[in-house]
C-alpha cells in the first residue's frame, strides 16, 4: 500500500449498485473515496416500478463476499435453482408442457432473485458507513475536462448550488447514459456505439396469497397469516424457480422476491405492446397467453396502465439499449465501469455481475501495479485490454439469449442431451457445461466460457450430423475426439 496520501484519493461519479460497491472496495483497500451522484437519497429509493429484479450469481456473489457483505444479500433475496417453463400449447390442467430445468448440479448453480432496491440499501448503508467515504448526494455533474493530469468537475446541487473539483484518479459507473463517458471522449480518440433492442417491456406484479394451512380458525389478522408464493415449481425437492412463459415473439418472466410476491416482466415488440389498449383487452390476452400468471394478477390491469396498485403512477413501457465503447479509459486518470462503459441486453441476467467483476479487477490491478500515476497509466491500459473482449462476447450473448428464452421447450436437439450427459459422466470438464452455465455459475472470463463451450458444440454437432451410430457410442467417441483436440 502506498504511503502518499494523494496517490490513494479516488473520485467516483454514480452511486448506484457499481458505483457504491467501487467505494466500499476502494475503502477497504485504503482509499480516500469521494463519491458523488446526482439524485437525492430519497430519490434512489423511491419505487419506480421501472427495474426489474437483479439476478445475482457467483460473479457478482464473490465481489460482495470480499466486502462482507454476501450473507447480507442472500438473505435478502430469493435463490433460483432453475426455471419453471410454462411452454405454449398448453391445455388447463396438462402438465405436459409445465417442466422444470435446473441451472446445474454444483452448489452455486443458483440465480438470486433480489430487488434493486434492496440491493443498493445494502451497499449503500455499507458505503455509508465507511470511514474514508465522502458521500455527496444531489450533486449533478455537468462539466467534467481533463486538464493535464487533473480532471475538473463541476456539480449542480440540489439546492441549485455549484460545487467544483478536480480529481487525479475519476471512476465513472453513472450508468447506460453516462455524463462521464461523454464528457471524456472528447479527450481522445473514442469508438462508442448506441442500439435500442426491438424488445421492450412492462413491469407487473403477482402478490403473495395467504397459505391455506395458516390460521385455521379463519379469523387471523391478515398481516399475521402466513404467506407462500403464488406460483410453485416442479423441481424434485420444491425449490424456487424463475417463472418463465416463453411465446416466442415474446415472453413473461416472474422473479421471486422475500415477501413471497414475485416482480414479474412482460417483453415483447411495440406491436404487441401498441396492441393492449385496454384493461379488457389485456386481461384478455393475458388469460389466452399465461393463464397461470393471470390467475394470480388480482390488479393485472391497474398496473399495467399504472392507476393503481404497488406499481403507483405512469408504468410506461421501458426500453432496452446495448452500448460499446472502447478504449474504457483516458491515459492515467479517468476509467468507466459497470453500464456506463458497457450497457447490455438483460437476457443473461448478467448485467450487475459483470459490472462488479469490472470492479474487482481494476483494483486488483492497482493492487499489482501501484496507483502512482505512471503505474495507473499501465493499470488503466490493461484494464480495458483484458476487459474489453470479455464484456463484448457476453453483450452478444445476451442479445442472442432473448430467442433461446422465447422459444424454450421441452424437446431438446439430440447435441444438448449429448452434452448434458457428458457433463454428468464428467463434472470436472468445464468445456462440457453450456456456456450459460460457464457465464452464469463460475468465474472463468466471459469470453473464453463462451467459446470453450461453442467449441464442444461444434464438435457435437459434427458428431451427429456424421450419423448412424447411437447414443452410446456417441458419447464414448465425444470423449475420444475431445481429449484429442485438447491434447493437439
Amino acid at each position: 500500500m502506498h504511503s502518499d496520501k494523494k496517490m490513494n484519493e479516488v473520485t467516483v461519479i454514480g452511486a448506484g449498485l457499481c458505483g457504491a460497491l467501487a467505494a466500499v472496495l476502494f475503502a477497504k483497500r485504503g482509499y480516500k473515496v469521494a463519491i458523488f451522484d446526482k439524485r437525492r437519497e430519497d430519490e434512489m429509493f423511491a419505487d419506480s416500478g421501472r427495474s426489474f429484479n437483479i439476478t445475482l450469481t457467483e460473479r457478482g456473489l464473490v465481489a460482495l463476499r470480499r466486502c462482507g457483505l454476501e450473507q447480507q444479500v442472500l438473505e435478502a433475496g430469493v435463490r433460483c435453482f432453475g426455471r419453471q417453463v410454462y411452454a405454449s400449447g398448453r391445455q388447463e390442467d396438462d402438465e405436459s408442457n409445465r417442466f422444470f430445468t435446473p441451472y446445474g448440479k454444483s452448489e452455486n448453480a443458483f440465480l438470486l432473485s433480489i430487488s434493486r432496491k434492496a440491493l443498493n440499501q445494502i451497499l449503500f448503508t455499507a458505503m455509508t458507513g465507511e470511514p474514508a467515504v465522502s458521500v455527496n448526494l444531489g450533486h449533478k455533474c455537468v462539466e467534467a475536462q481533463k486538464i493535464g493530469g487533473q480532471v475538473h468537475m463541476e456539480f449542480k446541487t440540489a439546492n441549485s448550488g455549484t460545487v467544483k473539483i478536480t480529481s487525479e484518479f475519476v471512476v465513472g459507473a453513472d450508468g447506460a447514459w453516462s455524463f462521464m463517458r461523454k464528457a471524456m471522449m472528447r479527450h481522445r480518440n473514442w469508438d462508442y456505439s448506441q442500439s435500442f433492442s426491438q424488445t421492450r417491456y412492462k413491469e407487473l406484479f403477482i402478490p403473495a396469497v395467504q397459505d391455506p394451512e395458516s390460521g385455521v380458525d379463519g379469523h387471523m389478522p391478515t398481516t399475521t397469516k402466513k404467506l407462500r408464493f403464488a406460483l410453485d415449481s416442479s423441481a424434485a425437492n420444491g425449490e424456487q424457480a424463475l417463472q418463465l412463459w416463453p411465446r416466442r415473439n415474446f415472453l413473461l418472466l416472474a422473479m421471486p422476491n422475500s415477501d413471497r410476491s414475485f416482480s414479474a416482466t412482460l417483453f415483447a415488440q411495440d406491436t404487441v405492446l401498441q396492441s393492449l389498449s385496454d384493461e379488457a383487452t389485456v386481461r384478455a390476452f393475458f388469460e389466452r397467453h399465461f393463464p397461470e400468471a393471470a390467475a394470480v394478477m388480482p390488479t393485472l390491469e391497474q398496473d399495467y396502465f399504472g392507476t393503481a396498485g404497488p406499481l403507483g403512477q405512469g408504468n410506461v413501457v421501458g426500453t432496452l439499449v446495448e452500448t460499446r465503447c472502447s478504449p474504457f479509459h483516458v491515459d492515467d486518470s479517468f476509467v468507466l465501469v459497470g453500464d456506463a462503459a458497457h450497457a447490455m441486453l438483460p437476457f443473461m441476467g448478467q448485467g450487475t455481475n459483470c459490472a462488479f467483476e469490472d470492479v474487482m479487477l481494476l483494483i486488483e490491478l492497482l493492487d499489482s501495479h501501484g496507483c502512482d500515476r505512471a503505474s495507473r497509466a499501465e493499470v488503466l491500459a490493461k484494464y480495458t485490454e483484458l476487459r474489453k473482449p470479455h464484456v463484448d462476447a457476453l453483450a452478444t450473448m445476451a442479445k442472442e439469449h432473448d430467442r433461446t428464452l422465447s422459444t424454450m421447450s421441452k424437446a431438446k436437439p439430440l447435441t444438448e442431451t449429448l452434452r448434458e450427459s457428458l457433463a454428468l459422466l464428467f463434472p470436472s470438464v468445464g468445456s462440457f457445461r453450456s456456456a450459460y452455465e460457464n457465464v452464469a455459475f463460475t468465474t472463468i472470463p466471459y469470453g473464453r466460457a463462451i467459446e470453450d463451450a461453442k467449441s464442444v458444440e461444434g464438435w457435437l454437432e459434427r458428431l451427429v450430423f456424421a450419423g448412424g451410430v447411437g447414443f452410446t457410442a456417441l458419447s464414448s467417441l465425444a470423449v475420444g475426439m475431445w481429449l484429442g483436440h485438447t491434447m493437439s
